[in-house]
This record gives C-alpha cells, structure tokens and sequence, in this order.
C-alpha cells in the first residue's frame, strides 16, 4: 500500500530560506522512499515539500486547495500532480488528515500551529476513545515548537499521555529514520 504524508509548514517563506531548503528535502527524500507527499497546495513550505518531491521520476505530490476562498490563487502550485479541491478552510485541513499515514510539522506561524494542535488532539481523542485505532504519527520539528508545546503542556495542564502523541526532531535524517520505521509496521 501507498503511504501518504501530510507536510505542514509557513506559507510565507522564500525559496533560499532556510526553511525552504528543510521543506523541499523533506518533499525529495518522502517521495525517494516512495510516500505521496500532501500539502495545503500552495506557496512557501507547501511549494518547497512539492518542487522537493517533483524532483523524484513518478512522485505523486497532492494538494488540497481552496479555490473559493483564495480568488488570487485559484490553482495550487505547479508542482502538484492532483489537487482537492475544498470550500473551506476546515474541509482542507479534513482533506489533509483523512487521507495521511503520518505527518511533518516544519517551521510555521499560526496556520501551522492549528495543523499542529489539530492533529495532535486528534490523535490523543483516538487513542482515548477508539483504543483500537492505528496512531497516526506526528514528527515536530523541535525548533520552534518545543519551547511553544512545552509552555502548553504546563500551562494547560496537558498530562503524559497527550505529550506522547506527538515526537519532536531535528533533523530531515531523524524524520527519514523514525516515519519509515513506522510505515514498515503492517
């Protein structure tokens, strides 16, 4: 079965950021591993992950857009070989979770943060509620989430079973390590 992973990271950074860099690595080395690389479709972190991947021969690289709500940016970025298109914000983000084996959390801003505490509780309301369902893992890049996630866990209380729904790194090598150890389980 195809493995899909879902990138989430800042639309607003350039090619040249170093955030750039780290995003189309991890597009390149997901789809050499032979995973679908998701994103929101667009620019920044989702056009690196994508131009990343497109550099593999016979990558499929999907985005879920928003043509109704973005009129400026009615198609996704050129790097795409399919796009789902959405009416909402909420169904994009849907979009993204249903369809992913696994997910990538780079740099961001406050978009990224809600990908990120969305998916997070969605594994710890699973975990809680469904204990027979699969996991669905969360890599965090630890700069510059740590610090944010950590605050969080203190100040609302978060016990020890909600931190572990998600895994902090530092690397693209460490990601590389850790999601292919997981989409080797049946």
């Amino acid at each position: 079965m195809h493995k899909r992973v879902t990138v989430f990271g800042s639309s607003s950074i350039k090619e040249g950021d170093k955030e750039w860099e780290t995003a189309f690595e991890v597009g390149k080395r997901l789809a050499q591993n032979g995973m679908t690389v998701l994103t929101g479709g667009y620019g920044g972190a989702m056009e690196a992950s994508s131009k990343g991947a497109a550099t593999v021969g016979g990558a499929k690289v999907e985005g879920a857009i928003c043509s109704g709500l973005f009129a400026t940016r009615k198609q996704g970025n050129q790097y795409l070989t399919s796009t789902i298109d959405t009416p909402h914000l909420t169904d994009r983000l849907n979009a993204l979770i249903n369809k992913s084996d696994a997910f990538i959390v780079l740099d961001g801003k406050l978009g990224t943060m809600l990908e990120l505490l969305l998916v997070w509780n969605m594994n710890y309301c699973e975990a809680s509620f469904l204990p027979n369902s699969l996991r669905k893992p969360v890599y965090v890049f630890r700069h510059p989430w740590e610090k944010i996630i950590n605050t969080m866990i203190e100040g609302l209380r978060i016990g020890s079973a909600e931190s572990l729904m998600i895994t902090f790194v530092d690397s693209v090598d460490e990601i590389m390590d850790l999601i292919n150890k997981h989409m080797e389980k049946p």
